[in-house]
Order: C-alpha cells, then structure tokens, then sequence
C-alpha cells in the first residue's frame, strides 16, 4: 500500500460517523500494514 493510498484511507475513516465502525476501520488498517504477512519470494534450493 502506497503512502497516498494510506493517507486516502485515513481521512476516509476520519469521516465515518459511528465510532465502533471508524476503530473496526483502523483496526483492518493496522492489519494491513503492519501484521499482514508478507509474501515472500521462494528460496533457491540446489
């Protein structure tokens, strides 16, 4: 994810109303930056 897409994403969830909906935003955010595992490329064997 791009630095502009994130900050899109951002003022995105600054304007959602329901607050338990805005920290379920967040939360799937952080996931998705942070803890989503990455896709590594394969090791080389023999």
């Amino acid at each position: 994810m791009k630095f502009q897409e994130v900050k899109e994403e951002i003022h995105r969830i600054a304007k959602v109303q329901d607050p338990q909906k805005a920290l379920n935003e967040i939360r799937e955010l952080d996931y998705e930056l942070f803890e989503k595992p990455k896709i590594k490329k394969p090791i080389k064997q023999g």
